[in-house]
């Protein structure tokens, strides 16, 4: 019979690349993982990884075995959702990656209700970073990503997975209070303040946005945090384009100009298999209704 842990090292292990990345996701040592598998080997009766210098590569029966992996583990999924249903219980465990801004204005309304609702249910929080969120849904590291969405930044990285719609969040050009800018083309020759173009998602909308009003931004600063970004718009006379989330708490140095057209999009992300667990289903429930709450306190737009 297959043990499904030791077949979760091996698809571990061929979709991170190396040992020693599958056992720090696992929370196992490297040496573990290399022992769970030798035993898949021995009652696979062939082997199933070969070293290539430090890394090591799948063999033809490998890839066999790690191409069926998803249809065994999505099968397991949805039998214990299956009894999860026949008893009514809404319970367990729930693996959520959110991005920072979601953290800081959803999470904690949303963990309060549920967890007075449905106190069963188990919620455990990563902050949602540069991985490959559909890479880690699948494996099962994350049940739920709560991620965005720009429009001027479409992107196909949610491909095959299961997707809602929890918040349509406005825009806004966050300049210094004490400047004459009364709309987004009035920036075009002031310094900026953006995520790096290579690695956020928000940093590409932010160019994006800026060219769409006919101007390339002079990013003098690449800051990935909110919060850093609003401190230096105050004070170093910089622009900045932020989601309505990321301003709950902006200086008094700082006036915001609602951009109109351009949004956020937060989604909630699930692989299929688990988008009918009921405890899946009951986060998602709760933080559309957090959403729900904030987006009536949202500046408008």
């Amino acid at each position: 019979m297959l043990d499904l842990k030791r077949l979760r090292f091996l698809r571990e292990v061929a979709e991170r690349g190396t040992i020693t990345a599958a056992a720090e996701a696992l929370g196992y040592t490297p040496s573990a993982v290399s022992q769970q598998l030798s035993i898949l080997e021995e009652e696979i009766g062939t082997p199933l990884l070969e070293r290539q210098g430090r890394n090591v590569a799948l063999t033809p029966a490998g890839r066999v075995l790690v191409d069926h992996a998803p249809a065994v583990f999505d099968a397991v999924e949805r039998a214990t959702t299956a009894v999860s249903e026949a008893t009514g219980e809404v319970a367990g465990k729930v693996m959520i990656g959110a991005l920072p801004s979601v953290m800081a204005a959803l999470i904690p309304d949303t963990f309060r209700s549920l967890a007075d609702e449905h106190p069963g249910v188990v919620l455990h929080l990563v902050e949602l970073g540069h991985d490959d969120v559909a890479r880690e849904l699948r494996l099962g590291a994350l049940d739920v990503a709560v991620d965005q969405r720009y429009k001027h930044v479409p992107h196909s990285r949610h491909q095959g997975l299961t997707k809602r719609k929890i918040l349509d969040e406005p825009l806004y050009l966050a300049v210094p209070a004490k400047s004459n800018i009364r709309k987004l083309a009035d920036a075009s020759g002031h310094r900026w303040v953006a995520a790096p173009l290579e690695t956020s998602e928000c940093g590409r909308a932010v160019r994006a946005i800026c060219r769409s009003a006919g101007f390339e931004p002079r990013v003098h600063y690449e800051i990935d945090d909110f919060e850093v970004t609003l401190q230096l718009v105050a004070s170093v006379n910089a622009c900045a384009i932020l989601p309505a989330l990321a301003l709950t708490r902006p200086p008094a140095e700082v006036r915001l100009l609602p951009l109109s057209g351009p949004t956020r999009q937060v989604i909630a992300v699930t692989r299929p298999a688990a988008q009918d667990r009921r405890a899946v289903v009951a986060f998602l429930d709760h933080l559309e209704r957090a959403a729900g709450k904030r987006s009536l306190q949202l500046p408008a737009a």
